[in-house]
């Protein structure tokens, strides 16, 4: 793919629409020269930027990749809206395994028809993108990165209002860590996870704290919600129990302290009847995700990548084995301990094999000696850490998720990027310790259960 005559006028177009609009809403609603002005700018620019970067990345170096089928998947219906209406009908909405006989030429240009799920959901969202950019690729990985930004930045301010000290340890992980940055930014379903599960975190928050616009942050719950698992079912899946016990735990803040216990347990007691209904009912939609099926998907996907796929043959240096494991709850745990420091602090100095790698190399480094460096503070201190709850309950999703992707993924490309949605709220719980252990000169006051 090469630079279009649009490319040259609509990106940059589309940026400065974008960030103009992005210095409206910061100066009606943040502070002159505040913080949050500043960095509301900064981290929208930045986000713009790593798409165009990983746009030429993979146009350039890797000369392949989802980013340029989705573009061109939404491409062609795009066109065949102009040309062939009803064709292009049948592509946005038909919902049959095998297309009408007429319909099979213009079927093939679309790769994720018989794919089917969240890539033909992404390849017909991107026929919309198409014509909002006049088939220009960079301008569109704005749109994308954009969209990422917005769902970060409102999950960053909710975690802000309940823990407001910790405000430059909040924004280093959710708006400015390199990995989060490149990866969310782009043509591609990350950029668009990321933005809907900040959306729908954000919404869960205000639902739990705001009795007023209860329709409207509801509104935002379902319509978000729906896009994530659209996108990726199996973030929503992981997700929900955590945000359905922060949303439980904050309901109960607002009632008298007498009856916060009661009140807590019932709580956690219907939480756990609802998200077990929400849960049957995703997998009855996406049978792959049902617990009957999961561990033998894992294994399946894993063997997948690391013995079948002909690109992971070709590149040896990208690929890393925990070693086999049955698909049992044994064999899963067993082999938890390897999974998850592979999810978090791989690729590492040992599995340098590119100079690609290099970033992510470092960025597992630096995540690797915070942890350490933390703990042995923690250790030797001895210092009694007052949890906050949202900040508590994110970490123990990110181990979680990051675990699951470490025992389902087999290469350090793919990795890298399916871990991206757990770092902010690890990097969050890391950075908030540390801070907590060894405070600035300033002193730091640590929010007790009570203040989130």
């Amino acid at each position: 793919m090469f630079l279009g005559w649009q490319d040259f006028w609509l990106t940059p177009l589309w940026a400065i629409i974008l960030v103009a609009m992005a210095m409206y809403i910061a100066k009606a609603y943040y502070p002159k020269d505040s913080y949050l002005q500043k960095w509301f700018l900064m981290a929208l620019t930045f986000r713009m930027i790593f798409g165009i970067i990983i746009g030429l990345l993979y146009n350039y170096y890797y000369g392949y990749g989802d980013t340029l089928r989705y573009y061109f998947a939404g491409k062609v219906i795009a066109d065949q809206i102009f040309t062939d209406p009803i064709t292009a009908w049948h592509l946005l909405w038909d919902s049959q395994q095998e297309l009408p006989a007429d319909l099979k030429e213009a079927a093939l240009l679309v790769p994720f028809w018989k794919l089917r799920g969240s890539a033909l959901f992404l390849g017909r969202f991107s026929t919309l993108i198409n014509l909002l950019t006049f088939h220009s690729y960079y301008a569109g990985t704005l749109l994308f990165s954009a969209f990422s930004f917005s769902g970060m930045w409102v999950l960053f301010r909710a975690f802000v209002k309940r823990a407001p000290q910790y405000e430059k340890e909040l924004a280093l992980s959710f708006l400015f860590l390199p990995s989060v940055l490149c990866w969310s930014s782009g043509w591609y379903k990350e950029p668009i996870a990321m933005g809907a599960l900040g959306w729908m975190w954000a919404g869960f928050l205000q639902l739990s704290s705001n009795r007023k616009g209860l329709l409207f942050y509801g509104f935002i719950v379902l319509l978000f919600a729906g896009l994530l698992i659209k996108v990726k079912a199996y973030l929503f899946l992981v997700t929900l129990p955590f945000m359905a016990i922060i949303f439980i735990w904050e309901v109960t803040q607002i009632l008298p302290n007498r009856k916060k216990a009661v009140i807590r347990l019932i709580g956690f007691t219907a939480g756990i009847f609802l998200v077990t209904g929400l849960l049957i009912l995703v997998t009855k939609a996406y049978p792959q995700f049902a617990v009957e099926f999961l561990l033998e998907s894992i294994v399946a996907n894993r063997e997948e990548l690391l013995y079948t796929h002909a690109y992971y043959r070709q590149q040896e240096g990208s690929r890393f084995d925990i070693g086999d494991f049955d698909p049992t709850w044994e064999g899963v745990l067993a082999k938890f301990p390897l999974a998850l420091f592979a999810g978090l602090f791989r690729p590492a100095f040992f599995d340098f094999g590119a100079w690609i790698t290099i970033p992510s190399i470092l960025e597992s480094s630096f995540l690797l000696f915070l942890t350490l460096i933390t703990f042995y503070l923690g250790i030797r201190n001895r210092i009694k850490l007052k949890t906050i709850p949202i900040v508590f309950t994110g970490f123990l999703f990110s181990i979680i998720f990051c675990a699951l992707i470490g025992l389902s993924t087999s290469n350090f490309g793919t990795l890298v990027r399916y871990r991206m949605p757990a770092l902010p709220f690890y990097t969050a719980f890391l950075l908030i310790t540390f801070r907590q252990l060894y405070p600035t000169k300033k002193g730091n006051t640590v929010l007790s259960d009570s203040s989130s």
